[in-house]
């Protein structure tokens, strides 16, 4: 049994395979066919031409014969049986050959075919000649028994049945491998018909598909059937049937070549049942894949709500909106929104695990400042360094300017690494942050070093899988879900790059972040993000800040009063709607200068009352920001889809909400 992909590529090699062909699976694992020459040069075009049909699905199956090359050089004859394997979503992804060695059948064959046309053309020369040539008729006699001698000679060493049948099908010779195959002495057979034997479904098959065929001249007529042992029982035959004619070119005779399949039958019902097996794992998990992104979902919207509430605020208290503080009523608000603050960014981990995870993250490419950005990374950790007493080293290439990069995410991933090295190295201790270039390979290498309490051999072999941390007690004295890492080398692999870990105990750690590293210049992400905002540059200027008003959509108590009591001490004139029917009959009133509009809401959500709104010229260029809780794979691009013109998940920033609704309102 053997396997390979597209590329000719082997991914399978069993030990049948290792017996016929001389090498071991770990010879050849991982190489083409081409890469050891097992095809004979003049098969390969015909092996290429099923190979390709195969693998681009004009044929789901195929079976050909033809010569291999073993290892020691040896030439032999092989049958392949090939069928394509494909993956959850009916792609294409590998093909199973099962082979076996024909060597002696064929070479039977061919010794038949010389035999039968040495015998017709012999017949054939000296019939003519008969009368006046006795002496030559003798010497024909003699050639004719030698050939017969030579047939069965070679038939008998054969382990398949070689057979001849008058044109009625009836066993004119069998040969002694009926025996072994059927239960049959040859003299049993003789005389009898082979219809007596084949299972009744499958006699109209064989004789419309090979013995008719076969009487009318065609050649290689192969049909697989099942047939009667002398026991009872049945076993499936493979035939190959040849006509062989007479000295005036019409049939005399049907000469077949036959072998038992029945292992091949059962190995590929085993191989059937097993698609089937994973089919409806496949389908079972894509299941399970669903409900897990609707659980997220749910949750998300379930946590994100009261978080906005908390957090909300917290900011809003703050800065002092309700009233002066204490400066111990400060502390304690300060406490309150970094814990709210720490939630959320634990459920952010989760959410962007899911989407890399759906394959639904998309990366917002641009050029980015790599020295710009190590600063502003380096600096989110600084003060937490300070307070351990933790001395900072900073090495960056003055060659890396800049890379094509999605800048969110890359920061997210150094902030993470560097968290971490503040987080498990001691007082007292040193962490580093170096960028360095390779310009040969264009890529560039980022590492995060520390001298913490290092990572066993036995934890770095799984630290990049989610929800892993080191073992021992250090999970009760460090905080944390474990999806940082697994998040890193998520968000490593979309940029196209790699994530690796050197470590020993006690003696700290080093991060080892690849990218490759892309011209920025004339970058078609850049192009693409000018022309998106030079079309944004077109909507129509909308009024200013001062006296501006705001339609707020939204169902939930607690953000409507927190928005009532921040926006108006803002300068806004604010109105509520507390759901997309009531806000389509607000605008029917008084057109707002900007809609603040929730997506999940009672009697009509924001996402239908978004697409209404931008439905009506008259209200199809007041800005809408997005407000949503859900915060999922696809959220952003539903609500932009919509007609918002920008996406704010929950819990919103209030200074960030302000800062948006500036500017677009600047426009």
């Amino acid at each position: 049994m053997i396997e390979w992909d597209h590329n000719h590529r082997l991914r399978r090699w069993s030990s049948q395979a290792e017996d016929f062909f001389g090498w071991t699976a770990e010879e050849v694992l991982g190489k083409t066919w081409e890469e050891f020459d097992l095809d004979y040069h003049e098969d390969r075009d015909m092996v290429l031409l099923v190979a390709q049909e195969l693998l681009d699905g004009t044929l789901p199956r195929a079976v050909n014969r033809n010569r291999n090359i073993t290892k020691d050089g040896s030439v032999i004859w092989c049958e392949w049986y090939n069928s394509v394997l494909r993956n959850e979503a009916g792609q294409i992804v590998s093909v199973l050959s099962l082979v076996q060695n024909v060597t002696n059948e064929v070479e039977a064959r061919l010794a038949l075919e010389e035999w039968s046309y040495t015998l017709g053309e012999r017949v054939h020369e000296r019939t003519a000649e008969l009368e006046d040539e006795i002496e030559e008729r003798r010497r024909t006699e003699s050639a004719l028994r030698e050939s017969e001698s030579l047939y069965r000679l070679l038939s008998e060493n054969s382990r398949d049945m070689i057979c001849l049948h008058d044109s009625a099908g009836i066993y004119i010779f069998v040969s002694n491998a009926v025996t072994d195959l059927l239960g049959y002495t040859p003299i049993e057979l003789i005389g009898r018909s082979p219809y007596e034997l084949f299972f009744e479904e499958d006699i109209e098959r064989i004789r419309r598909l090979s013995h008719e065929p076969s009487l009318q001249g065609s050649l290689d007529n192969v049909i697989e059937y099942r047939i009667r042992r002398k026991d009872g029982t049945y076993t499936w035959f493979e035939t190959q049937t040849r006509p062989v004619h007479d000295s005036n070119g019409n049939v005399a005779y049907l000469q077949t070549t036959s072998r038992d399949v029945s292992q091949r039958k059962r190995t590929e019902a085993e191989l059937q049942a097993r698609t089937r097996e994973l089919s409806l794992l496949n389908a079972e998990l894509a299941r399970a894949n669903r409900m897990k992104d609707e659980f997220l979902a749910n949750m998300s919207h379930e946590l994100r709500t009261p978080l906005n509430a908390i957090l909300g605020i917290s900011e809003a208290m703050r800065e002092m909106i309700y009233g002066p503080l204490s400066e111990r009523q400060s502390e304690l608000l300060a406490t309150v929104h970094s814990s709210g603050k720490h939630l959320l960014g634990l459920i952010n981990e989760i959410l962007d695990l899911a989407k890399i995870g759906a394959g639904r993250s998309d990366l917002e490419l641009a050029p980015v400042s790599m020295m710009r950005l190590c600063k502003e990374s380096l600096q989110f950790v600084r003060q937490s360094a300070y307070k351990k007493r933790l001395q900072i080293v900073e090495q960056i290439d003055p060659a890396v300017q800049t890379i094509v990069a999605d800048e969110r995410r890359l920061r997210q991933m150094l902030v993470n690494l560097l968290s971490n090295a503040v987080k498990f190295t001691p007082e007292g201790g040193r962490i580093g942050l170096e960028v360095r270039a390779d310009q040969d390979q264009q890529r560039i290498t980022i590492t995060v070093w520390d001298t913490g309490i290092g990572i066993s051999p036995e934890d770095q072999q799984q630290i990049f899988e989610p929800f892993v941390q080191l073992k021992s007690g250090l999970n009760r004295r460090y905080e944390g879900t474990g999806l940082g890492l697994a998040l890193v080398a998520r968000l490593t692999e979309l940029h196209g790059g790699s994530v690796s870990v050197k470590s020993a105990i006690n003696q700290g750690s080093r991060f080892i972040i690849t990218l490759p590293w892309a011209t920025p210049d004339n970058s078609p992400v850049a192009i693409e993000a000018s022309e998106m905002g030079a079309s944004q540059a077109r909507l129509p200027a909308a009024a200013t800040r001062e006296g501006a008003s705001v339609l707020l959509v939204d169902d939930n108590e607690v953000t409507m009063q927190m928005l009532l009591d921040y926006l108006p001490l803002r300068g806004y004139r604010l109105s509520i709607a507390h759901n997309g029917y009531e806000a389509l009959e607000q605008l029917q009133k008084a057109r707002p200068d900007i809609i603040l509009m929730d997506v999940q809401m009672p009697v009509m959500d924001g996402l239908e009352a978004m697409r209404r709104i931008r439905a009506n010229p008259s209200f199809a260029t007041i800005p809408i920001i997005a407000l949503t809780a859900l915060a999922m794979p696809g959220d952003r691009e539903r609500c932009l889809e919509a007609g918002a013109n920008d996406y704010l998940s929950k819990p919103v920033s209030l200074k960030k909400l302000l800062e948006t609704i500036e500017r677009l309102l600047s426009r």
